[in-house]
């Protein structure tokens, strides 16, 4: 990993809360929000609704990731506002197990935003309204239970390399950066043969032979340990606990899938002609109206209800 980029990333939050000290006092009666990332295009609308906020009364910080959230909410809390402005953070938990318990925060109650992109009722959202298939046709009970199906296989396919990880990065905790694994270019996809509707194919077993192949300066991790993360993810719900990245790859390549098998026929009934969704282009946002909203994420937005 580049040195200079995780210093930049590190920085993030420092430049959002500089730019929050300038703004505040011109813009007194704005909702300011800090996300990790290009977050806000999950958040935005629901800010909106359950917060009553317009778009043009919200001013919002990328600070560069989960740690550069937390760093801007620490200089905020540290330099005490002489007035009050609407403030709201918003993070990830990806692995970690701990919990924030701040009023200014929200923590996602899954791995990220993109498991809300996920679930079986945001996908079943997405085939009503981007493939037209009402939800009293076989084509649509048919794919719902596929899509049910080929995700349990997924999952159990990758438990173990998400267990993995999740051990690395506890043990990767308070040491620098540049030491640690990166995930940014590894896409998950690359392990299966095939990831349709229809059909989960892995290229072998993904043990710690071939994860160890994939990032050679990995820590050793004990096999009890990744046991025990196992079982915890198996008992959590692995749709929720496994890394967001890897669940929204795999969301990507059905519907590919199901827009190839739409074309060639012999998966549904019918031939759908007005398929225009593209989920190799800007997922966030063009699936976010069917994502999932968790009533701890509505609780958290309503106590900034305009009056």
């Amino acid at each position: 990993m580049d040195i200079q980029k995780v210093k930049d990333a590190r920085n993030k939050g420092v430049v959002a809360f500089s730019r929050y000290c300038q703004e505040k006092k011109k813009y007194r009666d704005y909702l300011f929000c800090f996300f990790e990332g290009e977050d806000a295009k999950y958040y935005f609308p629901r800010i909106e609704k359950y917060s009553g906020y317009e778009y043009t009364k919200i001013i919002h910080y990328n600070c560069g990731g989960k740690k550069g959230v937390l760093k801007a909410l620490n200089l905020v809390e540290k330099n005490r506002d002489e007035i009050y402005t609407a403030k709201a953070f918003f993070v990830d938990s990806d692995y970690d197990t701990t919990k924030y318990n701040n009023s200014l925060l929200y923590q996602t109650p899954c791995y990220s935003i993109e498991n809300f992109y996920t679930s079986e009722k945001a996908f079943s959202k997405m085939l009503n309204r981007e493939f037209g298939i009402n939800t009293t046709e076989k084509d649509f009970s048919k794919c719902c239970s596929d899509y049910s199906k080929r995700q349990q296989e997924f999952h159990n396919s990758t438990i173990y390399i998400n267990s993995w990880l999740a051990c690395q990065r506890l043990h990767e905790e308070g040491i620098e950066e540049n030491h640690k694994i990166v995930l940014s270019d590894f896409k998950i996809s690359k392990l299966f043969s095939e990831i349709a509707i229809d059909s989960i194919v892995s290229k072998g077993e993904i043990n710690r032979e071939k994860i160890e192949e994939l990032f050679p300066d990995s820590k050793k991790m004990e096999e009890c340990e990744i046991e025990k993360k196992i079982e915890y993810f198996k008992q959590g719900g692995m749709g929720k606990l496994f890394r967001g990245k890897f669940e929204i790859e795999f969301l990507k390549k059905i519907i590919d899938s199901l827009k190839a098998k739409n074309k060639t026929g012999g998966y549904f009934s019918q031939k759908y002609t007005s398929v225009h969704i593209d989920p190799n282009i800007n997922i966030l946002s063009a699936l976010a109206d069917y994502a999932d909203t968790p009533q701890c994420l509505i609780d958290f937005l309503k106590q900034y209800q305009v009056a």
